[in-house]
């Protein structure tokens, strides 16, 4: 069911999905507007493969989307073809699986979890970057060229308005971050069926491949560190990010938080720890300890109360499918916490001051603190 979406992010929902012919060779960036503001921490929101749950994900039209929901920063996934061009695109594995409940730690709800439950199935580890749920394509995404890759329909499994929307080139994709002054999260995807598994020699080779092949592409185009940072799952794709282009943000991003969390980061100088919040191993108590020594982000977030949370344990930012609905929501819950703030601090003073003071206190310090949140944007 597709989420209720605020008037303007409908109205660029409706028009997005026309192709658009490339107005420039595929080496050249057009300028991006010197009023464009980039900071090198990322917002508390951040549209998750655009904006998933709004257009097609990991397409133009959901990076168009994302913007007309508010985004100041997206993120997406890269991957390589078999004639090594890196194209946009996320899947997950699609063994035969059966959902099972597992309760999360408190504050957070209990969640479902997808377990392979088969007795005669393996999951294997080439599938994490099929095309079938996402296209008209099927098998893994690395057997075909761009040209075939290019040929796929990314939008008709998302509602039949966005039939004929394409993977796009990464080359594509970082020119319209740049036409919308949008910062960009660039995950390099690992190639093991499971994020936290050790890579085969063959998987660590591909890894660093389209770790290479991202890291040229950046250089070609010239684009800036302070319009794009990385991430990656993969422990051999950080290493080649970090070695090859190490004025860019990068993040380590992980499932459950290990417990050589710090060594790695401090070893390859990663700026953030990004972390599933479902993961039942991520209580409270192990997200907020993490948080007080390193920056942190969490994927993915779809519930503005969680988020609300998150950010209450010290949590920068997270990453969410429904971005609008999510800052409307932290918004609102701002609010909350400014007028709860001015009622304590009012009652806290009322033994020295008479009723009608007391009132009147307590009127005028909710509505600074909410001209403040105002005034901040959040």
């Amino acid at each position: 069911m597709l989420l209720a979406l605020p008037p303007v992010c409908a109205a660029a929902f409706d028009t997005s999905f026309a192709l658009k012919p490339p107005s420039r060779g595929p080496h050249t960036l057009r300028a991006k507007p010197l009023n464009a503001p980039h900071t090198m921490e990322l917002p508390r929101v951040i549209g998750h493969r655009g904006a998933k749950a709004v257009a097609p994900e990991n397409t133009l039209a959901s990076i168009r989307a994302a913007k007309a929901c508010g985004c100041t920063w997206v993120e997406v996934d890269v991957m390589l073809t078999k004639d090594k061009v890196p194209v946009i695109h996320h899947d997950v594995s699609s063994c035969p699986c059966v959902t099972s409940t597992l309760a999360s730690s408190p504050p957070f709800p209990p969640l479902p979890r997808v377990v392979c439950a088969s007795d005669t199935h393996t999951c294997t580890r080439d599938t994490q970057n099929t095309l079938d749920r996402c296209t008209d394509g099927e098998g893994n995404l690395w057997d075909y060229t761009v040209a075939e890759i290019e040929a796929l329909d990314a939008g008709s499994h998302f509602s039949p308005e966005a039939a004929g929307e394409r993977i796009p080139r990464l080359t594509a994709l970082l020119q319209c971050c740049r036409d919308l002054s949008l910062g960009l999260n660039l995950e390099v995807k690992h190639v093991t069926e499971h994020a936290p598994e050790a890579p085969t020699a063959r998987e660590q080779e591909m890894e660093e491949e389209l770790a290479n092949v991202v890291c040229d592409t950046i250089e070609k185009l010239n684009v800036q560190p302070s319009d794009l940072a990385f991430s990656s799952f993969s422990r051999p794709a950080v290493a080649v990010l970090r070695r090859r282009l190490p004025h860019f943000r990068c993040a380590f991003l992980v499932e459950a938080i290990p417990d050589d969390w710090q060594q790695f980061m401090a070893a390859h100088q990663c700026l953030s720890l990004n972390f599933d919040w479902k993961n039942p191993a991520n209580t409270p108590a192990r997200i907020e300890a993490c948080a007080r020594q390193a920056l942190c982000y969490s994927y993915t977030v779809n519930d503005g109360e969680v988020a609300h949370k998150l950010l209450s344990l010290g949590v920068r930012g997270v990453f969410s499918d429904c971005p609008h609905l999510v800052s409307d929501a932290l918004a609102r819950l701002d609010r909350q916490d400014c007028q709860a703030a001015a009622a304590a601090a009012a009652a806290a003073a009322a033994p020295a001051v008479g009723a009608d003071v007391l009132g009147a206190l307590v009127r005028s310090s909710s509505e600074s603190q909410l001209r403040l949140v105002d005034e901040l944007g959040v």
